[in-house]
């Protein structure tokens, strides 16, 4: 899972993740990525910072969870539960 990705390495000191970082260890297509990205920046449930050509993506989920606790945690219990 992406946003288990990004926290694991965020709390590992790792200054971000890259979509290639992403594609290798998840092993789907750059563009399964880059439009999975683009939906969680736009949620606000991840922040992306250049660092030269390379663009490198750090959760949000902490100060999510800080603000509003339970509802991330709830939300991907519905969506497990749909699927």
């Amino acid at each position: 899972r992406l946003d288990q990705l990004l926290r694991e390495r965020d709390a590992s000191g790792e200054h971000g993740t890259s979509v290639s970082q992403i594609v290798t260890r998840l092993g789907v297509s750059q563009p399964t990525v880059s439009k999975h990205l683009k939906v969680l920046r736009e949620a606000g449930l991840i922040r992306s910072e250049r660092h030269g050509v390379e663009v490198r993506n750090h959760s949000r989920w902490t100060e999510v969870e800080a603000r509003f606790p339970g509802l991330l945690d709830t939300l991907l219990k519905v969506m497990q539960h749909d699927n």
